[in-house]
């Protein structure tokens, strides 16, 4: 089958419960070496000139800190995959159950808050007052590339649109967390698939038929790719999910080298974004992602399959009424064009094709705001001067805000030009839960 993969590790081991804790034991590369203990003193460098220069891009041009957590992310990602398991020291349980029930007690005092869902996810909140035939449950699916764990920020962030909902949606919502392995321990692409399947089956079989799935970047990636394993897997007789929330998905895996030329968003942002077109030319990051998981096949990279409506049109949760997808990018992402590019074939949004300037900041709803509501809720948001996952990785601040009232916060209170993806995200789901 064109999209299996194999671990590398045992298939004993592979079918054992996963814990993001378990890193494997191997030795870092000379290169990961290099690579990691140089990252303090990019950031070092980096501090010195920014009195003269500035920040990282226009976005945080006058803004140090978030210059500082986009440059960490950017030296970051470029440490091999293998290596990276180094990085990724914070496992979900700790994350959870730990620093975040420590940081943020009362925004953590929710029902099952921390608890194992299966052996893949864990409860952020579980409605004692749901029903499953009604109520959503909403699959929070993290990005990192497959090969980075759940990082405070993306934490911080999913709490905030919880928060942010009015209490008589909160009440019949509850989400999940799915701790899906990681390639970093030996795991590529696609067995974060395989897992999101044992726990959307999971939630069917208790009876749950309004499923949600929110993701970003990698897990962004893995929504849509089991849009299309259910697709290509009637027999199953799963529901599709009822509405998809993407941010910055990854929808084409590896990219072609025509992309990096003036123009192209590869290109013209990557002086700006976090992500960078040489990532996608290393062979080892590539084998280690991908296994041997074939990325011209639809079920693993989209956007490296040849473009056609036909393989979105029946997928109930774009197409019909009831259903539903909302996207959140950014202008300044280098993803910009491939996200546009499937949201044409399967979205049917006009962006694509138009020609892009440079908003310098300010949002134009004709052209970065897409709706259509006649079937699916369709909802397409380009964020001027946006970069990659702003959502979860530049707009998690807005916790500290919530963490000081004792009231809920009106989500018309948020500034949303700051918080541009979180406000868009909390809206769309008062619309739809």
């Amino acid at each position: 089958m064109p999209v299996k993969s194999k671990s590398t590790r045992s298939a004993s081991k592979a079918s054992t419960s996963y814990n993001s804790e378990d890193v494997p034991s191997s030795m870092v590369s000379l290169r990961g070496l290099y690579l990691i203990v140089r990252i303090p003193f990019k950031l070092l460098a980096f501090l010195v000139k920014y009195p003269f220069a500035g920040g990282i891009n226009e976005k945080f041009r006058t803004n140090l800190i978030k210059s500082l957590k986009l440059y960490v992310c950017r030296l970051a990602l470029a440490v091999p995959v293998r290596d990276s398991a180094v990085l990724s020291i914070m496992s979900s349980h700790f994350l959870l159950n730990k620093l975040l029930k420590v940081l943020y007690p009362q925004l953590t005092n929710l029902h099952s808050y921390g608890e194992k869902f299966d052996d893949h996810s864990y409860y952020i909140v579980d409605s004692p007052f749901r029903d499953p035939a009604i109520h959503p449950v909403i699959i929070y699916l993290h990005g990192g590339g497959y090969y980075f764990g759940t990082v405070p920020q993306q934490a911080e962030s999913l709490l905030c649109i919880y928060h942010l909902l009015p209490v008589q949606k909160q009440r019949k919502l509850t989400v999940l967390h799915l701790d899906y392995k990681l390639a970093s321990h030996g795991y590529p692409m696609t067995n974060q698939l395989h897992d999101l399947l044992q726990t959307y089956d999971k939630l069917v079989k208790e009876g749950n038929k309004n499923i949600i799935l929110l993701g970003d970047s990698a897990g962004g990636h893995l929504s849509i790719v089991f849009m299309q394993y259910l697709r290509h897997h009637p027999n199953l007789h799963l529901p599709y999910p009822k509405h998809v929330i993407l941010v910055s998905p990854w929808c084409k895996v590896v990219p072609d080298d025509h992309q990096n030329l003036p123009g192209g968003s590869y290109h013209d942002n990557h002086d700006r974004d976090m992500i960078q077109f040489p990532l996608f030319r290393e062979l080892d990051r590539k084998d280690d992602l991908l296994g041997d998981a074939d990325f011209g096949h639809i079920m693993v990279s989209p956007g490296n399959n040849s473009y056609d409506h036909s393989d979105w049109e029946k997928i109930p949760t774009l197409t019909e009424e009831g259903f539903g997808a909302c996207v959140i990018l950014g202008e300044h992402e280098t993803f910009r064009d491939d996200i546009l590019e499937w949201c044409k074939w399967a979205l049917k949004c006009p962006f694509y094709d138009m020609n892009h300037y440079d908003s310098h900041g300010e949002f134009n709803p004709k052209r970065h705001e897409y709706i259509n509501d006649e079937k699916a809720k369709i909802r397409v948001y380009m964020e001027p001067w946006g970069l990659h996952d702003s959502t979860f990785f530049f707009e998690n601040h807005l916790i500290s805000t919530l963490k000081s009232i004792h009231h809920h916060k009106a989500i018309d209170k948020i500034d949303n030009h700051e918080f541009f993806g979180i406000t868009r995200i909390v809206k769309y789901l008062i619309d739809v839960i």
